[in-house]
């Protein structure tokens, strides 16, 4: 197995399926080790939710919404 870098600040990454399980949770370890994340998923309140938790527990993340 590789060694994944813990330092992802020069990275940018998109998570698909990431309001929940195994989407979210990645999301959540790539915005800790420093990545821009963009996150999808199709629902949009769980984004918003998720988008102000990274926000105000990690002061690194900017939210932006989209529809369709």
């Amino acid at each position: 197995m590789q060694n994944i870098p813990t330092d992802l600040s020069q990275q940018t990454v998109i998570v698909t399926g990431a309001s929940s399980g195994i989407g979210e949770a990645t999301a959540r370890a790539l915005v800790e080790n420093g990545a821009q994340v963009m996150l999808a998923a199709r629902r949009e309140g769980r984004l918003k939710e998720l988008g102000e938790l990274f926000q105000m527990t990690l002061g690194l993340f900017k939210c932006i919404y989209s529809r369709r």
